[in-house]
C-alpha cells in the first residue's frame, strides 16, 4: 500500500438472504393453518348439515359430541356411538368410526369402524323382524370420493369378516369370508349411470342363507359385477323410495354373477335384467355350469330358480344337458313372472324388493 492510498473499510454483511426464505415459509405455515381451520370448519358444518337432513327424511340419527382434528396435514373426526337408521329400520350403530381425509384433498374420505358394526335388518317380506347383525373383522373400512359429480366412488371391505345374527332363524348369506368387497363407481358410458361390483372370498355359511344353500361344506367365492342406469332416482331419497323410483325404466346391463365352490362353478352373463309391473325380474340370462353339481338344484339353491316347477323340469333338462361332455349351457328366460328354459316353464321370476 502506497502513503496515498486509504484503507478500506471492511463491508457489512447483509441478513437479508437468511430473512426471506424464513418470512416465506411463515407466511405459508400461517396460510396453511387459516386454510386447515376453514377446511375443519366446513367440514363440521357439512356433517351436521348432513346428520339434519337425514333427521327431515326420518332417520334416526345420534353420536357422541365431536371436533374435527388432524392439524396440519389430515382432517379427521372419530365419531363415538353412531346410530343412523332409516324408516324402514334398517341402519347400523358403530361404538367408534374413525373418518378421515388429507387436508389437501378433502374429496376422498376413509372411514374405518376400529370396533366393528351392528346392523340393523328391518323386515322381510312377510313383514317378520329380521333382527340386528354384528359385523366385525380384521378390517372393516370404505372410502367415499367424487363427491360432487352425480355418481360418487364407493368402495368398502372387510377382512377376515365374522357376521352373526341375533335371530338364528334368520341367518346372513354368511358367516364369516375371508374377503368381502363392494364398489360402486360412475360409469364412464353414462353420466347417471354406475359400474358395480361385489365379490366374495372364502364365505363359509348355513342355509337358509344363500352361502349355506349353495355350498354347505365348502367354502364359496361369490363375483357379481354390472352397470345400474338411473342412479338419479336414488338421490336425497330414502333406499327404497329410491329403489321404487328405479323400477320404472332402470335396467341392469352387461350383468356377470359367478359362484364357484372347490366342485363347481357357476356362471351367468345378462345384456340387460329389468323389473316388471309386479316387481318381477325380466330378461334372458345365459347359464354356464362347470362340474359336479346338478343345473337345475345349483340354480334353485342360489336363488335363481324357485317353486315346484324346478323341481319337475329337473330331470328332464338334466338328461337333455347331460348328453354333452363339455359344461352344461342353457337360458333362462323371464316373462311374465315366471321363469322358461326353451319352451318348459321351471319356475316363477325372481322378485326384487
Amino acid at each position: 500500500m502506497t502513503e496515498t492510498e486509504a484503507p478500506k473499510r471492511p463491508q457489512k454483511r447483509h441478513h437479508i438472504g437468511v430473512f426471506v426464505p424464513t418470512a416465506v415459509v411463515a407466511v405459508l405455515i400461517v396460510l396453511w393453518t387459516v386454510w386447515w381451520f376453514v377446511a375443519a370448519h366446513r367440514v363440521e358444518t357439512a356433517f351436521h348439515a348432513q346428520a339434519d337432513a337425514l333427521t327431515r327424511q326420518g332417520y334416526r340419527v345420534s353420536t357422541a359430541p365431536y371436533s374435527v382434528k388432524g392439524y396440519p396435514y389430515r382432517l379427521a373426526v372419530e365419531l363415538r356411538d353412531v346410530t343412523i337408521v332409516a324408516p324402514t329400520g334398517r341402519g347400523f350403530t358403530a361404538p367408534d368410526l374413525d373418518i378421515e381425509a388429507n387436508a389437501y384433498n378433502p374429496d376422498k374420505w376413509v372411514m374405518v369402524a376400529t370396533k366393528g358394526l351392528t346392523l340393523y335388518r328391518g323386515h322381510d317380506k312377510t313383514g317378520a323382524d329380521l333382527g340386528t347383525l354384528s359385523l366385525t373383522g380384521k378390517v372393516l373400512r370404505a372410502s367415499v370420493s367424487h363427491l360432487g359429480q352425480a355418481v360418487p366412488d364407493i368402495r368398502l371391505q372387510g377382512m377376515e369378516v365374522m357376521a352373526a345374527p341375533s335371530d338364528p332363524a334368520h341367518p346372513f348369506v354368511f358367516d364369516t369370508a375371508t374377503l368381502a368387497e363392494a364398489y360402486l363407481r360412475p360409469s364412464a358410458k353414462d353420466a347417471d349411470s354406475a359400474d358395480f361390483l361385489v365379490r366374495w372370498t372364502g364365505a363359509r355359511g348355513r342355509a337358509p342363507g344363500l352361502v349355506g344353500k349353495v355350498s354347505p361344506d365348502a367354502p364359496l367365492d361369490l363375483h357379481v359385477e354390472g352397470t345400474i342406469n338411473r342412479v338419479a332416482a336414488f338421490k336425497g331419497v330414502t333406499f327404497a323410495n329410491g329403489l321404487t323410483a328405479w323400477k320404472t325404466g332402470g335396467v341392469a346391463s352387461n350383468l356377470i354373477v359367478e359362484l364357484k365352490r372347490p366342485d363347481t362353478v357357476l356362471h351367468l352373463s345378462s345384456n340387460a335384467l329389468s323389473a316388471d309391473a309386479d316387481n318381477h325380474v325380466q330378461g334372458k340370462v345365459k347359464v354356464e355350469l362347470t362340474g359336479a353339481a346338478g343345473p337345475i338344484a345349483m340354480l334353485s339353491s342360489a336363488g335363481i330358480l324357485s317353486g315346484d316347477m324346478a323341481g319337475e323340469a329337473e330331470p328332464l333338462l338334466d338328461l337333455a344337458m347331460g348328453a354333452s361332455n363339455g359344461p352344461a349351457k342353457l337360458t333362462i328366460d323371464f316373462k311374465k313372472g315366471k321363469a322358461y328354459i326353451g319352451p318348459i316353464k321351471v319356475a316363477n321370476a325372481p322378485t326384487l324388493p
